[in-house]
This record gives structure tokens, C-alpha cells and sequence, in this order.
């Protein structure tokens, strides 16, 4: 959570990491390649195009920015996957 916190700091305010081995058990099961992957699989099944259409992609909130950003910007071109 120490890195979305980060992001959504305002200017002037610092993000404190007590142990920087910290880690979430749960953030630690995806990698951005994976979700490229698993939209491409989509796609390649007939269960979405390429836009995404039909599918909303959601993330676990202590995600890597990286899966989040994908998310999101998957959310703004209107990809709904669910």
C-alpha cells in the first residue's frame, strides 16, 4: 500500500516505509505481464475484441502501480471486464 499511497500523496508529503522488505502476500501473485497476457487470451477466445468490449478489468487496491495503471487506462478506453 506504501506505493499507491505515494501516488496519491499531495506535494509536501512524505510516504514512510518502517521495513523495506515489507511486502502484501496478495499484490505478490500478479505481474503486469499477466494481465496483458490474460486480455490477449480474451480476445484469442472470442470472449472480448481488442477495444475489450464486455470486459471491466478491477484490481486488488495493494496491486502495483503497474496492474493499477493498466486498469485504469483500460477503464478510460471504455474496456469493461467482468
Amino acid at each position: 500500500m506504501a506505493e499507491s499511497a505515494d501516488i496519491l500523496a499531495r506535494p509536501g508529503q512524505a510516504t514512510i516505509l518502517p521495513d523495506l522488505n515489507a511486502g502484501c502476500s496478495m499484490a505478490d501473485m500478479a505481474e503486469i505481464t499477466q494481465s496483458g497476457r490474460l486480455l490477449g487470451n480474451l480476445v484469442r477466445a472470442g470472449i472480448t475484441n481488442d477495444e475489450g468490449d464486455g470486459v471491466t478489468p478491477i484490481t486488488y487496491m495493494n496491486s502495483t502501480a503497474a496492474i493499477q495503471g493498466f486498469c485504469g487506462e483500460a477503464r478510460r478506453r471504455g474496456l469493461h471486464l467482468v
